[in-house]
């Protein structure tokens, strides 16, 4: 089994041979790294020049991925990724070949878990437990449109979000926010990946996003309550 992963996730990835990164298509064949670069601190914000990918091209890329190792966890960006085309492949290819799909930009510290998992040589079931976790960020609401545009981040206070839905009406500094958590759950250990300055917590294991991490132009912060392992780690 491999992991396929989207690069506009921007999720810390070491060294690993089961873990495949895909790049972003860009018009021109433009470099991600390089537009973030030059746009990040700009102030008037611009749109990602994504090229969307054909059937065709979904086929030709993740078929010969599925073809040489019969099962791929797919943990895709679904602003970035059609979602209804990986629904249609994964159909296409059963029964001789598995392909699972996980929203990483809904979900991403449970990503990284999952990943975290893989690392250290943990076999993911066919079956994978419930995606869940909580989002900090300064957006009440993504779209493709907000999600895609790169720029100087927005200096506002935050929302917190659970299961896709806003849990406070009113804008919080993150770090309250953060507190807020921790003392409501002070039995429970997290991971957290996020582009946010984060405090030292005794209960949260934090992973800064690569620099080319969408949304780019957002302060953000996906937080997973890590389940008991049987091997007590």
């Amino acid at each position: 089994m491999r992991i396929l992963i989207d690069q506009t996730l921007g999720i810390p990835i070491t060294s690993n041979r089961d873990v495949i990164v895909r790049k972003t298509p860009l018009k021109k064949d433009r470099n991600l790294e390089e537009i973030i670069i030059k746009k990040e601190n700009s102030v008037l914000k611009t749109r990602l020049p994504i090229v969307k990918r054909t059937i065709q091209e979904e086929l030709d890329q993740i078929g010969t991925l599925l073809k040489k190792h019969g099962r791929i966890l797919y943990i895709y960006d679904g602003k970035m990724t059609d979602k209804e085309v990986l629904d249609r492949m994964r159909n296409w290819y059963l029964p001789d070949y598995t392909l699972q799909i996980l929203d990483g930009s809904i979900h991403r510290a449970y990503a990284l878990y999952l990943i975290k998992l893989k690392e250290e040589g943990q076999s993911l079931a066919t079956s994978l437990p419930p995606e869940q976790g909580i989002l900090i960020s300064n957006f009440s609401k993504f779209t493709v449109s907000n999600y895609q545009k790169v720029g100087r981040k927005t200096k506002k206070k935050c929302f917190i979000h659970s299961k896709e839905q806003q849990k406070n009406k009113k804008r919080e500094e993150h770090t309250i926010l953060l507190e807020r958590l921790m003392e409501s759950y002070p039995a429970v250990r997290f991971i957290a990946v996020g582009n946010m300055d984060i405090p030292v917590m005794a209960n949260m294991e934090f992973y800064p996003l690569e620099k080319w991490a969408f949304p780019n132009s957002v302060n953000y912060l996906s937080i997973f309550p890590l389940p008991e392992r049987s091997d007590g780690n």
